[in-house]
């Protein structure tokens, strides 16, 4: 369950109330039938290995106080996410 609720978790460790907004709409999307369509299509267990390790290692460098590689890290990880998403609409 990590890559679902990885990014709420983080926001909210934050405690920054823009942030936990954002991600809480995010998951409001999360729940929509064309984000269903696409997580089925895209999700497998070989992607969900990946983002669960992409998950492990952005906490991590947060637990190292590696700010600049954790934001790398997640910036690698939303890329992928995306790639995958929009490789998704071409099914």
């Amino acid at each position: 369950m990590i890559p679902i609720f990885f990014p709420m978790l983080l926001s909210e460790s934050t405690g920054t109330e823009l942030l936990i907004w954002m991600v809480s709409e995010i998951n409001n999307v999360r729940n929509q039938k064309q984000w269903s369509r696409m997580r089925k299509i895209t999700l497998n267990p070989k992607t969900i290995e990946n983002y669960t390790e992409q998950h492990k290692k952005i906490l991590n460098a947060i637990k190292a106080r590696a700010p600049e590689t954790a934001a790398l890290l997640m910036k690698e990880h939303l890329e992928n996410v995306r790639s995958s998403l929009t490789a998704s609409t071409l099914f």
